[in-house]
Parts: C-alpha cells; sequence; structure tokens
C-alpha cells in the first residue's frame, strides 16, 4: 500500500512537471520577438564575455511541439529549425 502511494506522488510530480513546460511552450507565438542562444560557445573560455544570445529573430512557423522556424527581421527565413529550449523573449526597449 504505501509502495502504490510513493508511486501515485511520483506520477502526479511528474505530470505537474511536464504541465509546466507545455505552458512555456505554448507562451511563444507566431511573429514574436526571439533570442537565440549561442550554444556552440556555452563551453568555450575564449568567448567568455561575448554576447551568449544571437540578435532578434521573428518566429515565421510553429511546427511540432517546441520547435520553430525563424526568419531574420529583413524577411530572410532561417533554414534550420531551434528548439525551444534555445529561445527567449526578446522585448523592445522604449526610450
Amino acid at each position: 500500500a504505501a509502495a502504490v502511494i510513493r508511486v501515485e506522488r511520483a506520477q502526479q510530480k511528474v505530470k505537474e512537471r511536464c504541465d509546466k513546460q507545455a505552458s512555456i511552450i505554448e507562451e511563444l507565438k507566431k511573429g514574436e520577438l526571439v533570442l537565440v542562444f549561442k550554444a556552440s560557445q556555452e563551453n568555450s573560455k575564449s568567448h567568455k564575455l561575448s554576447p551568449k544570445w544571437k540578435e532578434p529573430f521573428v518566429i515565421h512557423k510553429i511546427q511540432t511541439k517546441g520547435v520553430f522556424k525563424l526568419r531574420t527581421l529583413d524577411e530572410n527565413i532561417i533554414k534550420t529549425p531551434i528548439n525551444r529550449k534555445l529561445l527567449k523573449r526578446y522585448y523592445v526597449r522604449k526610450n
């Protein structure tokens, strides 16, 4: 009986984590501005002080769950699809 309770609690925690992750994925919409993480520089010491995020891109198309096609601000579509984990919303400053 105690094992069943532990399994149910563990399953509930997994469900909560999955639901939280799903809500993160849904927050980005077509047409929004995003930054792309420079994963190639993540472990490089020579790029320690350089920016970790690439210029703003526009979400061109949402493919499968968590995969996005992007385009540059001058309308060039990026061929490589990008995973949601490498994106963050870009906020335009109001001066």
